[in-house]
């Protein structure tokens, strides 16, 4: 049994745990804050063996985090779900801290946000609650780190060019489920034509195949996926986004004879990227890959084939690669 004072200091820890956990019901009571105290019972405890299998061992805290931005979800270009984890010894020691669900963010910037969470971390006096220190450490940077990263899958260029100071240069949209970003005329191009090739292979269905579905109850497939991440795209996703323009090219329209790409091509972080995608096509090509066109014409791999079947062989024309070895004759058979 545990000494008095020993007991008296758990309750007094208990206490200031609940107390924290109040007030975070309180700050963020529509951020889809998730608490899990010690001791409840788990949502997939049913099949548990033991009592410990059953209940939740520490209290964790998981909280939906975003840049505030004024409730506008359509500025908001980064997520990420922050998952705290009270040890036995906490309040005494500081909690466990990990991103969960996370979009938008690069790993760089993933970096910084969990830099910052560990700082508030190590500043971590027992005297001060820490949960909504860390929430709050979580909304400012995801706020601070609030953009658009990557290129657009559609013609390669950045979706956001953080050299150009007029943001609204090159229109480009976010997709509300994945938050993945593309420039708006690229990806409305894509959404006409994936649209018109839905109709047409709905055409060649037939109404009566059509109808059949509806009065059997299954729903319309999707017709449109993220390009990145192969998400279904549902019409609340894209709501912000004009699909009906009718420009062509790079991030816009051509009324300006192209000198929006060019002025793209020639930006910073274009010849950056260009740079590293060269980079990789001589490691690859340092390393043997078939990449370029018509490399690894001719040569047939048939299914079965084991590793120790393969021999490493020499062409000219192109760099080394693994083709079958020819197998020995099998061994004559002995006459009865």
């Amino acid at each position: 049994r545990a000494h008095p004072s020993r007991r008296g200091a758990m309750a007094d820890a208990a206490a200031a745990i609940e107390e924290e956990l109040e007030a975070l019901e309180a700050l963020y009571p529509d951020d889809g804050l998730v608490m899990r105290r010690a001791g409840d019972a788990r949502e997939d405890g049913s099949g548990a063996s033991t009592a410990d299998e059953k209940t939740v061992r520490h209290t964790t805290v998981s909280l939906d985090v975003a840049p505030r931005t004024l409730d506008d979800e359509t500025q908001q270009y980064v997520r990420a779900t922050l998952c705290i984890t009270l040890g036995d010894d906490y309040p005494a020691a500081p909690p466990t801290v990990r991103l969960s669900n996370v979009r938008g963010l690069d790993d760089t910037r993933q970096a910084e946000v969990r830099r910052r969470l560990d700082d508030a971390c190590r500043d971590f006096s027992s005297d001060e609650p820490v949960l909504a220190l860390l929430c709050e450490t979580a909304f400012e940077t995801l706020t601070e780190l609030n953009r658009p990263d990557g290129d657009c899958a559609f013609c390669l260029a950045p979706v956001a060019d953080a050299d150009d100071a007029d943001a609204s240069a090159v229109p480009f949209i976010k997709l509300m489920r994945c938050y993945h970003c593309f420039h708006e005329n690229c990806f409305a191009r894509w959404w006409r034509w994936r649209a018109a090739a839905a109709a047409e292979a709905s055409a060649e269905r037939g109404a009566h195949h059509e109808a059949a579905s509806e009065s059997e109850g299954k729903a319309r497939p999707p017709t449109h996926f993220c390009p990145v991440c192969r998400v279904a795209i549902e019409d609340e996703d894209v709501r912000h986004v004009k699909l009906d323009g009718d420009g062509d090219g790079y991030g816009g329209d051509d009324s300006d004879g192209g000198e929006t790409a060019v002025a793209a091509a020639g930006s910073t972080s274009e010849r950056a990227r260009r740079a590293r995608f060269e980079a990789a096509m001589a490691e690859q090509r340092a390393k043997g890959g078939l990449i370029e066109e018509g490399a690894g014409e001719g040569f047939v791999f048939t299914p079965g084939t084991r590793a120790s079947d393969f021999a490493t062989v020499s062409v000219s024309s192109a760099p080394s690669v693994s083709v079958p070895a020819p197998r020995p004759p099998p061994p004559p058979r002995a006459r009865a």
